[in-house]
């Protein structure tokens, strides 16, 4: 079948129930459970902050799928799920629904009329055709993630990557003892003329405090919950929890004091997960901290919240299993050895 005969639309409710059959016939690599979520689904298909759209046969078969999600509160698009059957591929299709034009708007200009700072998203590393559609799309590879996802009961690594929308000059703060990974990821995607790095090492001594803390936890999507642990306004650990991926946590953390940090980093590490992620903005303070709680810097995210940049430090038990095309980006991450 030729590609022209293919109808690219939003999803509806009646495609609710096809949709989930094609994902289980397709079986995509970063198992968001929720989309097999018919219920959780029926709520997005009205949602104005989805582009979510189907790739349809003249027979109205489900063959692909393009999911992308805009977050209000960090301004930015985020390609949750971009998928064809394995027949329907190397033909082109995802490259024309993204820049070419099968029936309705393209999608990358639908993205881009909610003006988000950037279009981000993660890869599997051993999924050359999706890095290859990566790559055509102008995005730029900012870190890599050691063990964050799990498929068929393995753990993956990923990449996370964004195209920029906005790239206003910026200096960033960053702590010399990871300057060298930082400099290399803004050098190999021509991002060094924009970003200029100050770094400097800001020690700290904190103490070995502890806080009274006041924690929620509410259940956000099937088998992912959100929590919160809070001393103040102004110091707080927010941390996504998917028990699905054999418990991982994603977090994003603002502190000002760094006795506070340092206590709510070891709170979230005390939860022993088999990945651990934190998100700060290029504070040097908690840059140190992270580092002295055997935190590894592994992105960097321009643009990613509300048009500030973030970094990302992580922690996992198990060592990656590395592919020829991802291993460059991973040793530049481990061959000065901050940690010790």
């Amino acid at each position: 079948m030729e590609k022209n005969n293919l109808n690219f639309v939003r999803i509806q409710k009646e495609d609710i129930a096809p949709f989930i059959e094609f994902l289980r016939q397709t079986e995509p690599d970063y198992p968001y459970r929720w989309f097999f979520d018919p219920q959780w689904i029926a709520g997005k298909v009205i949602d104005e902050n989805y582009i979510w759209g189907v790739l349809k046969t003249e027979k109205k078969q489900i063959v692909g799928t393009v999911i992308c999600y805009y977050d209000p509160v960090k301004e930015i698009s985020v390609l949750k799920l971009l998928l064809v059957k394995p027949e329907y591929r190397g033909r082109g299709v995802l490259k024309n629904i993204f820049f070419k034009r099968l029936s309705e708007q393209r999608i990358v200009e639908e993205i881009q009329s909610r003006h988000p700072h950037l279009l981000f998203a993660e890869i599997l590393v051993n999924q050359s055709t999706s890095q290859e559609m990566i790559e055509k799309m102008g995005m730029a590879f900012l870190g890599y993630y050691m063990n964050k996802t799990l498929r068929k009961e393995t753990r993956l690594d990923l990449i996370p990557c964004a195209l920029l929308f906005k790239r206003n000059p910026k200096i960033v703060q960053v702590d010399a003892r990871i300057a060298p990974v930082l400099k290399y990821i803004l050098e190999i995607n021509k991002l060094d003329k924009i970003w200029s790095i100050h770094s400097e090492i800001c020690k700290n001594t904190p103490k070995d405090s502890t806080f009274d803390i006041i924690e929620t936890c509410i259940p956000d999507k099937p088998h992912h919950y959100m929590n919160e642990v809070k001393i103040d306004e102004e110091n707080r650990l927010s941390y996504a929890h998917n028990t699905y991926l054999d418990n991982i946590y994603e977090a994003t953390l603002t502190v000002n004091d760094p006795d506070a940090a340092n206590f709510l980093i070891s709170h979230l590490k005390s939860l022993d997960s088999s990945y651990t992620e934190i998100m700060v903005p290029p504070d040097l303070m908690l840059q140190d901290l992270l580092i002295q709680n055997r935190f590894r810097f592994t992105a960097f995210l321009p643009n990613y919240w509300g048009g500030n940049d973030m970094f990302v430090f992580s922690i996992y038990k198990n060592s990656p299993k590395l592919l020829p095309k991802t291993r460059k980006i991973y040793q530049k991450l481990i061959e000065v050895d901050y940690l010790e």
